[in-house]
């Protein structure tokens, strides 16, 4: 899921941004290429937060945001590219 559609839905702060995070590749688990993970950092490199996204086939989307603690904050899903909840 393209970071610039999350950057709109949430609620950055000026001096925040996202960063991908590249999965962790060994022989045993696969990649999916339909979630990514991103980090949310300061400008000073500091990670505030966390981003995981989900994208199936048939348009069925969405993010879970996370604290720097894994406490969930907020989610979004989205049938379409349509918000639905």
């Amino acid at each position: 899921m393209s970071s610039d559609w999350i950057e709109t839905t949430l609620s950055l702060k000026k001096d925040q941004t996202l960063r991908e995070v590249e999965p962790e590749v060994d022989e045993e688990r696969q990649v999916d290429p339909g979630k990514t993970s991103y980090e949310m950092c300061t400008e000073n490199g500091e990670v505030v937060g966390f981003i995981k996204t989900w994208e199936e086939s048939d348009g069925y989307a969405g993010y879970v945001h996370f604290d720097s603690a894994g406490n969930v904050i907020d989610w979004k899903v989205m049938r379409e590219r349509r918000k639905v909840s």
